[in-house]
């Protein structure tokens, strides 16, 4: 999600308050500054890299699957959001290059309309990921041949959960504007309006759905695999694909869940301790929620940046074909990489 706070709107003058801890205030400014200018916006370029890396690898092993579909929509997503968050949302402002978010009250609602609908709608990609997966291992031959090769369907699929997640964002447009040169929640807005909006798109849209579901998705894959196989004999090789498959997943899906619990943390301290706090007679609460606002930012940064890196961790097939595609060595014939393609889904 993008800063909700991109500019400091309160005077920093020691001698104004005699009372604030001054030395704290420029600690945490300069924090910010880290923060802002050098540390979101490397991993957002380091991320954009890495998604990069995923759309090759991809594109190498051939995109004959449904599920390599995915990788490669959900890749493409997540640079988008980190582009738009990380880079240009809050790279730009600190770099002086341009306040995005705060040139007008159409800039601010509009760009977090946007900033949510990447961010979001990346999420619930990976849980049709999963929902893609579990459909493959529960229901293993009408997923064969009805769904496995039918590339548009991921397509069609992502299509309609952005189109849903923006008009479920549809809030963003009225409840955010622009206030002493920030991008905020209305504060004109009863406090009752902005607790629900909060709790509705944070705690729900952007946490506890796509978790809940991830959550019980996973653990009916985990559940299947642990079923004997129906039928007599083979299937070692298939089971170890499977297994392979489970194994990546939890991987994402675990970081997922511990990162945005981060993240929403961060944002629920925001909302609940240092926003409210905001005043002209202690600048320090508007240079915590900067701070925090952006340590969230960062967490939940990294949940679209780290999914290259558990690929390679979680299959070896997906590694295999890494390395194959650095060191230039030729494809297998048909048949074999149809199985490796298969075996990295």
């Amino acid at each position: 999600m993008a800063s909700e706070l991109n500019t400091t709107t309160i005077s920093l003058t020691p001698g104004a308050h005699s009372n604030i801890n001054w030395d704290l205030v420029g600690a945490l400014s300069d924090t910010i500054d880290i923060l802002g200018s050098v540390v979101i916006p490397v991993s957002g370029g380091v991320g954009i890299l890495c998604n990069m890396f995923t759309v090759c690898v991809v594109c190498f092993m051939g995109v004959h699957t449904s599920s390599l579909v995915y990788m490669l929509l959900i890749a493409l997503g997540d640079s988008l959001s980190v582009a738009i968050d990380a880079i240009v949302n809050i790279g730009f402002t600190h770099w002086n290059w341009v306040v995005v978010l705060a040139r007008s009250s159409m800039f601010c609602r509009f760009g977090q309309w946007i900033s949510y609908l990447t961010t979001f709608a990346t999420q619930y990609t990976l849980v049709l990921f999963t929902f893609d997966r579990f459909l493959a291992i529960a229901r293993p031959i009408p997923y064969k041949n009805s769904l496995k090769s039918k590339l548009w369907y991921p397509v069609a699929a992502t299509g309609v959960t952005y189109v849903a997640v923006s008009l479920l964002l549809v809030g963003n447009l009225y409840v955010f504007t622009l206030e002493n040169g920030s991008c905020l929640i209305d504060s004109t807005l009863s406090e009752g309006l902005q607790a629900f909006y909060f709790h509705y798109s944070v705690s729900f849209l952007y946490c506890g759905f796509p978790a809940a579901m991830l959550f019980v998705l996973n653990i009916a894959i985990i559940y299947k695999l642990k079923k004997p196989p129906s039928g007599s004999g083979g299937g070692g090789g298939s089971r170890s694909q499977e297994r392979s498959i489970t194994k990546g997943l939890l991987l994402v899906s675990c970081t997922y869940l511990l990162l945005t619990f981060l993240s929403s943390m961060s944002l629920f301290i925001i909302f609940t301790q240092t926003q409210p706090r905001i005043s002209a007679d202690d600048p320090k609460w508007e240079k915590w929620t900067v701070l925090l606002f952006y340590l969230a930012e960062w967490t939940g940064l990294m949940n679209q940046c780290v999914n290259f890196f558990l690929y390679i961790l979680g299959s070896r097939f997906f590694r295999k074909e890494f390395f194959r595609m650095i060191k230039s060595t030729p494809k297998p014939n048909i048949s074999q990489s149809r199985n490796t393609v298969a075996a990295a889904n």
